[in-house]
């Protein structure tokens, strides 16, 4: 499921950008999953939920300089230009956005391309 992401982000990434993707709803397993998996290869992430609690998981064994939680409701829409600020200033440029919640062995989710 989140190797076949992972394969479309490797593509996508062979233009040299190497920017930071931004998953949504991270606490969930499949986000939790998608975040480990990227940072295996060396990607560098930001992943968001409304409470820190459980995205507090992806950030042990990694790097503040490869990883960044942000607790934000991303359907609040001053949040969400918050959250999308704070990851520019801390990790750079953003190449990505992938929601955590649909994520789905048969297809690869939309990247918002910045």
């Amino acid at each position: 499921m989140t190797d076949n992401v992972v394969r479309h982000l490797r593509r996508s990434a062979r233009t040299g950008d190497d920017g930071v993707i931004v998953i949504t709803h991270a606490h969930t397993d499949t986000g939790y999953r998608l975040a480990q998996r990227l940072l295996t290869i060396g990607q560098r992430v930001v992943v968001t939920g409304r409470t820190l609690s459980p995205l507090a998981r992806t950030l042990h064994g990694h790097s503040s300089s490869d990883v960044m939680a942000i607790v934000a409701d991303v359907d609040d829409a001053d949040q969400w230009t918050r959250l999308i600020q704070l990851a520019e200033q801390r990790m750079g440029r953003i190449v990505g956005v992938l929601d955590g919640r649909r994520i789905s062995g048969r297809s690869i989710p939309a990247t918002v391309i910045y």
